[in-house]
């Protein structure tokens, strides 16, 4: 039997004629008897499951905020790329990818999913300073979601170094071969 929401927590939806629910005896909540009961359908709202381990909102029992899920630590621009691609197949081997990259929307908090939501985001908060140099956690600390987290450290350490670029660049337009420069030619690209 799947786990359901307490019913305080539940969204109801509304009914334009007379909007009495029922038990699950038969018997309406206040007591009284209908001779024309609202369908079960009608009646009951959305279930959220904690336990549906395919929900990104499901939190094993092993998942602990001491969890360390890659051994790579961020420093920093230098080891950006591969640090974000080892924590993305981290997260989504946890099912917990959609917190980080904006794909899952923040529950409001009257919905029964915020507490879960919430449980998880604070979750995923706690494995990125523990993958991240000490400098950096510092920096993150008060970023209350993992998204905005995982945003502010692509923003920050995922950018070429511009500088480096135009150096490189420059470098091969004065490269010479002997007493000769070397023409750089654009390549052609063939019509179809």
């Amino acid at each position: 039997m799947a786990w359901r929401a307490p019913f305080a927590n539940m969204v109801r939806p509304s009914v334009t004629a007379n909007p009495v629910l029922q038990a699950e005896g038969g018997e309406n909540l206040d007591g009284s008897t209908h001779t024309n009961p609202i369908p079960a359908s009608a009646s009951t709202a959305t279930i959220f499951d904690p336990n549906d381990r395919t929900n990104p909102l499901y939190l094993h029992p092993n998942e602990s905020p001491s969890l360390q899920l890659v051994t790579v630590q961020l420093e920093g621009r230098s080891n950006y790329h591969a640090w974000a691609r080892a924590m993305e197949m981290a997260l989504k081997s946890k099912n917990k990818l959609v917190l980080v990259n904006g794909t899952m929307r923040i529950p409001s908090e009257l919905d029964s999913k915020y507490f879960y939501w919430d449980q998880c985001n604070t979750m995923v908060l706690s494995w990125i300073p523990r993958a991240v140099s000490p400098t950096i956690a510092q920096g993150v600390l008060w970023i209350n979601t993992a998204e905005g987290v995982w945003k502010d450290l692509k923003k920050r350490f995922s950018q070429r170094d511009v500088f480096r670029i135009v150096e490189i660049q420059s470098e091969i337009h004065q490269t010479r071969q002997g007493n000769s420069s070397i023409e750089l030619i654009p390549a052609k690209v063939p019509r179809v």
